[in-house]
């Protein structure tokens, strides 16, 4: 996934702010239903939703409207500019689909 999304960002620096949080961020939004801000506004405040994403401590980062925007906007422009590719967000929700089932709940 990591190698995927690099295209994105440029060599020298690194995404502001973790893609696949973004990413997660993202199923999250549509699985609930949520708008951006609402969205937002859960990241920051929704313990549970943190838990979810892999973040332990609520409020360790800050997620801005403009960082949801400008990461889904690379992806757009990346795929207007090379529409070959398939939609990587949905594409790595189908690869999450073939993974989870094979993951046990409990061992």
């Amino acid at each position: 996934m990591k190698k995927t999304f690099s295209v994105l960002y440029s060599d020298t620096g690194r995404p502001n702010f973790p893609f696949n949080i973004l990413l997660s961020l993202e199923y999250i939004k549509h699985l609930k239903n949520y708008s951006d801000d609402e969205l937002i506004e859960n990241f920051n405040f929704n313990y549970l939703i943190n838990y979810a994403i892999g973040i332990r401590t609520l409020g360790g980062m800050n997620l801005l409207e403009k960082t949801l925007y400008d990461f889904k906007s690379r992806i757009y422009q990346y795929l207007i500019k090379h529409p070959e590719q398939e939609d990587w967000i949905f594409g790595q929700f189908l690869n999450l689909t073939k993974i989870l089932p094979k993951k046990q709940a409990y061992p």
